[in-house]
């Protein structure tokens, strides 16, 4: 494709911030927007494997703690009428987000439809110290290996930039950069915190998304655009594949076919890279 049609597309103040940061080649600022989406994409399954065992943990936790399958259509009347949690002021308060969501499905509404309908910033409100304390604390049980250390207001620090971080994914909003500048460490820590989370609910879930897990590799995609170092991408791979092999083995993984599923699918990322960026790099524009 042509860089003005791109441009037509995509439009010059959304590419302008990848054009500056390489102070006018427009042959690396589209190989970093292209990188930019792929890591995004990446960061999908784990968003979503995240915000939904979130969301069903909070739900299987307080139906038992309020003897009541449906406690969040009926709650709405019991702890989220407290005083103490204020008014309409707060925009992620569960009783105003339930009543709105009552009002769209009308008697359509289940308590499964309600939790689908509820945001991150929703589920992110019951480690918020107001809700945590009128739930005396109930929130933080839904973590079964949870360190001793990490207390309420860590959890919910850690929600909230994965809340931040998620919508800019979803909203299509480079996460290369920080304040306008090129930055991968804020996208780095993210991705840890959301395997940090992850491995508080069960060592499990982290293991189960290793072969669908690209982050670390479209990470190193975008420094091998920044070094120039055409082939250093290869290096790059066979040293995350051992990486994924030695986590595996280190978690006494006994599923050969995760193991084996995870080689294979990076043997082949290494043949896709090291033809077609090979040549992207050289595409004249």
């Amino acid at each position: 494709m042509k860089y003005n049609t791109f441009e037509e597309y995509f439009s010059l103040p959304r590419l302008q911030k990848f054009i500056n940061h390489y102070s006018g080649d427009k042959i690396r600022a589209l190989l970093l927007y292209k990188a930019n989406l792929r890591l995004s994409q990446a960061f999908y399954p784990l968003l979503s494997i995240l915000e939904i065992s979130l969301r069903n943990a909070i739900d299987l936790h307080f139906a038992v703690v309020f003897s009541d399958q449906d406690w969040l259509m009926n709650q709405t009347t019991g702890f989220m009428s407290d005083p103490s949690l204020g008014y309409s002021s707060n925009p992620f308060l569960l009783r105003e987000n339930i009543k709105r969501i009552k009002i769209k499905l009308g008697y359509s509404l289940t308590q499964g439809k309600l939790i689908s309908e509820l945001t991150f910033g929703s589920w992110t409100e019951f480690f918020e110290k107001k809700h945590y304390r009128v739930l005396k604390g109930g929130a933080i049980k839904i973590f079964p290996n949870l360190p001793s250390h990490i207390k309420r207001n860590n959890v919910y620090d850690k929600l909230n930039r994965i809340r931040y971080f998620r919508n800019r994914v979803y909203h299509y909003e480079p996460i290369c950069f920080n304040d306008g500048n090129f930055e991968l460490t804020r996208t780095e820590n993210i991705y840890k915190e959301i395997l940090e989370i992850l491995d508080w609910f069960d060592k499990d879930l982290v293991e189960w998304i290793t072969p669908i897990d690209f982050v670390q590799y479209e990470i190193s995609r975008i420094k091998f655009i920044e070094s120039k170092k055409f082939f250093s991408i290869f290096m790059l791979r066979l040293k995350y594949i051992f990486a994924k092999i030695f986590y595996l083995f280190r978690q006494k993984a006994n599923k050969l076919n995760i193991i084996f599923s995870c080689i294979i699918k990076h043997l082949g990322i290494i043949m896709y890279d090291l033809v077609f960026n090979f040549m992207d790099c050289r595409k004249k524009i």
